[in-house]
């Protein structure tokens, strides 16, 4: 098999295009797609600072790196989960240090357990919620909370085309208006305080962000999460996997009919849910307090109560 640019080797058959490309024209192909999609959904401009979120996986650390090579402004953010198992979040958080200071990319990260006063590993033991659910709201918490205090424009994730379908699948099978209404590349500015959310990567697939971490020699975390093994995501992605294998480029049809179709998903435009403020974090929430500030604040309770009986 060999380039359909050249007369080299390919490394890559990229059926939903018809395309074989050997190393170099792949990584200009993967770099040049990024940036369509960058320019197709406004995602930002080269003038705006992108706070990158960056969890030490191949899709953050190959977005980080091409967002780079295009001559972003970025900024990477880290959360240390504090998951012991197979010292996940060890190694996590070694891999974007390392990346950071080979490519001389500026990062921030934060510790759960010194931040809060606890892990993932230890609020899961407390069975209140799932991990997943938990790591979730975590997540969006601090992610939203350092891009408004650093002033910065967007919030950059990894999530491939690959996630992206799988999630717009379950939605539709369970009809969920609510997330199908935010589904889009960019999430827009809202209610003064949260910064745009932006996906850079949303056509580009899972073995795409892979042969191109490989090709680049970008060394990240290459287990899953250890608690993401029975996620009905993977199962989604399973099912479209198997379509795509039978249609290829059925993913980015799916992604795209849905988002060029968007309108009978959403409200009349202009018109915010209306949100309460958090009294103890000031975040905008359905209820105060916010989900993260209970999740803290159950924490602490169960650990007071454990210190009086001990």
């Amino acid at each position: 098999m060999k380039c359909k640019k050249c007369t080299k080797k390919a490394v890559i058959n990229l059926k939903s295009y018809n395309l074989s490309l050997c190393a170099e024209h792949f990584e200009d192909f993967f770099v040049e797609k990024t940036r369509e999609t960058i320019k197709r959904y406004k995602l930002f401009s080269k003038n705006d600072i992108v706070i990158v979120a960056i969890s030490g996986g191949k899709d953050s650390l190959a977005l980080w790196y091409v967002l780079k090579l295009l001559g972003y402004k970025t900024h990477g953010f880290h959360i240390d989960l504090g998951i012991k198992f197979n010292n996940y979040s060890e190694i996590s958080k070694q891999k974007v240090i390392n990346f950071s200071e080979k490519n001389g990319l500026p990062v921030s990260i934060v510790s759960l357990k010194e931040s809060f006063g606890f892990t993932i590993d230890e609020y899961k033991k407390m069975g209140q919620r799932t991990a997943c659910a938990t790591c979730g709201i975590i997540k969006r918490y601090l992610l939203n909370d350092f891009t408004r205090k650093t002033g910065a424009d967007c919030l950059a994730t990894g999530h491939n085309l690959d996630d992206e379908t799988a999630v717009l699948l379950g939605n539709l099978l369970n009809w969920q208006m609510g997330y199908l209404k935010r589904q889009h590349p960019k999430l827009p500015a809202s209610y003064g305080y949260f910064a745009p959310r932006v996906k850079p990567f949303c056509e580009r697939t899972e073995k795409e962000t892979a042969a191109y971490s490989f090709l680049k020699k970008i060394d990240y975390v290459q287990d899953e999460c250890p608690y993401s093994e029975n996620a009905s995501s993977i199962f989604y992605k399973k099912i479209m996997n198997e379509i795509e294998q039978r249609s290829a480029g059925t993913k980015l049809r799916f992604l795209r009919g849905f988002i060029d179709n968007k309108k009978f998903f959403s409200e009349e435009r202009g018109v915010e849910e209306r949100l309460d403020i958090c009294l103890n974090c000031g975040q905008p929430t359905v209820s105060s307090p916010c989900a993260f500030c209970r999740i803290v604040q159950r924490f602490q309770k169960v650990i007071s109560s454990e210190r009086r009986e001990s």
